[in-house]
């Protein structure tokens, strides 16, 4: 399964040499960021063994990896520099969800001090979840379907986790 940046054609936040950033639908403007599609590009070259050192977040993330199997990792708030392998031109497209602060509580209801430096599958969390992202994402041919389906299963996931009401101060 692979995906190919040109699927998407919808309107763009931001544009790197490797990555586009997709504003989420509006009713989860409030728990998620935004999207991030990461994409291969020959002009950028990245040499071999370089690492990315990502800053401290409170918010946490999903990745959808397109390998060999779809996999969808959760990366729980960080309080420390985490350092991964640079692999934007060695492996095909990822897809990011990026959350908000509290974002990954309201789409998972899992205590969210559990998570913290830490990284799981989705199916860890909620089978079921990653079971129809997985069944959809089969018979799907681009970002645009994706992040279409994307917003559709988090937006009935935080109905289900509603934060009642905010903490005053």
């Amino acid at each position: 399964m692979e995906f190919k940046i040109e699927s998407y054609t919808g309107n763009i936040l931001n544009k790197t040499k490797n990555h586009l950033y997709i504003e989420p639908c509006k009713e989860l403007k409030h728990v998620v960021a935004h999207y991030t599609i990461t994409f291969q590009n020959s002009e950028n070259p990245i040499s071999e063994g370089s690492v990315l050192n990502l800053i401290p977040d409170v918010s946490g993330c999903f990745v959808f990896r397109f390998l060999d199997e779809f996999i969808v990792s959760v990366w729980g708030p960080t309080t420390k520099v985490v350092t991964v392998k640079n692999d934007l031109n060695l492996v095909g497209s990822k897809f990011f969800v990026e959350f908000l602060p509290g974002g990954l509580y309201q789409v998972l209801g899992v205590d969210i001090s559990k998570t913290v430096d830490k990284k799981y599958e989705l199916q860890d969390f909620n089978q079921e979840l990653f079971d129809e992202i997985n069944n959809r994402i089969q018979s799907m041919d681009s970002f645009d379907e994706i992040i279409k389906m994307v917003n559709k299963l988090l937006t009935r996931e935080v109905k289900k986790n509603k934060i009642e009401k905010s903490i005053g101060i």
